[in-house]
């Protein structure tokens, strides 16, 4: 189940150098694909399929700057940063949340623990594998009265040349600022982002 850890064995992998691609599958029966990567002072989460991109940056204040990238426009919209929880854009899973579930297990050590916690919810139960040297999400399940949704790890990329690539792959984007998107609402791409409700009218 957890087989992309086999490149870690040894734990010297660089828990802020990680690219950890996950699959979610819906009751319905469609799945989807998740994108985390993490270098540094910086998140990246994309979803293919919807063509988004969320860049976040860890500020020294303890705000964080968000930009979000539309892929098939090659544009992005930049934000003001604000105070926000770092571990849930960089880990997917808030370090709050885990410290409110219940530890049921653990195997292995190093890059190779797994820890397993649990929490009953109101409509149902929420089952998370966690490593702790990685600080990374290996598999949540939700189960509830519509059936299951579960995020799985399916790889896990630690060659720094790669993790660059994703950061730098939308470089060349043409940028936005949050606050001038009202005097520029004469553009196409800003015209249709606040028609479909990715942006807000800002002013």
């Amino acid at each position: 189940m957890l087989s992309p850890l086999g490149v870690a064995a040894e734990c010297e992998v660089n828990a802020d150098a990680i690219g950890a691609h996950y699959a979610i599958s819906q009751p319905s029966g469609h799945t989807t694909a998740l994108q985390l990567w993490r270098l540094g002072d910086r998140a990246l989460q994309v979803r293919p399929e919807a063509k988004l991109a969320d860049s976040y940056r860890s500020l020294s204040n303890g705000e964080v700057r968000r930009v979000r990238y539309f892929d098939a426009h090659q544009r992005a919209i930049e934000y003001d940063p604000e105070a926000a929880d770092w571990s849930a854009k960089a880990q997917l899973l808030p370090a709050q949340a885990l410290k409110k579930m219940q530890r049921i297990g653990s195997k292995g050590s190093g890059c190779k623990r797994i820890e397993r916690y649990q929490r009953e919810l109101a409509d149902g139960q929420l089952t998370v594998w966690w490593n702790p040297a990685l600080r990374l999400l290996l598999q949540l399940e939700r189960r509830n009265s519509d059936g299951l949704t579960r995020i799985k790890l399916v790889d896990l990329k630690v060659d720094t040349t790669t993790i660059r690539e994703a950061f730098a792959a939308r470089a060349d984007y043409v940028s936005t600022d949050y606050a001038d998107i009202g005097d520029n609402e004469s553009d196409p791409f800003l015209r249709k982002m606040i028609r479909v409700g990715f942006v807000e009218h800002a002013h």
